[in-house]
């Protein structure tokens, strides 16, 4: 990945707004939030893609097979499940926030 903090990525905005959802009372109280009206899609290589997620390759204890080292296996983390469980709910970038902010 580069060390360039002001990068820039080409991407095309995609608008997702249908006409008919204009007619749809988005109530938060009732869990039913306006969509955003565009998204973008982009393209990355896979090796960035992988740095900027936190997956890194494992080896296994002092050389023993895969199939003999129970270590391999990633240990579970509370908190990345928690993250998971965000992204699944809500999405990026709303499931990186914290109840603090806004």
């Amino acid at each position: 990945m580069t060390a360039d903090k002001h990068r820039q990525v080409p991407a095309l905005t995609v608008n997702q707004w249908l006409p008919g959802w204009e007619k749809i009372d988005f109530d938060p109280e009732e869990h039913r939030a306006k969509p955003a009206q565009h998204f973008y899609l982009f393209s990355l290589p896979a090796r960035e893609l992988r740095s900027l997620s936190g997956i890194a390759r494992r080896m296994a204890k002092d050389a023993a097979p895969r199939t003999e080292d129970l270590g391999i296996q990633r240990q579970h983390d509370p908190e990345r499940s928690e993250e998971i469980g965000r992204f699944v709910e809500y999405g990026f970038p709303w499931s990186t926030l914290s109840d603090a902010r806004p």
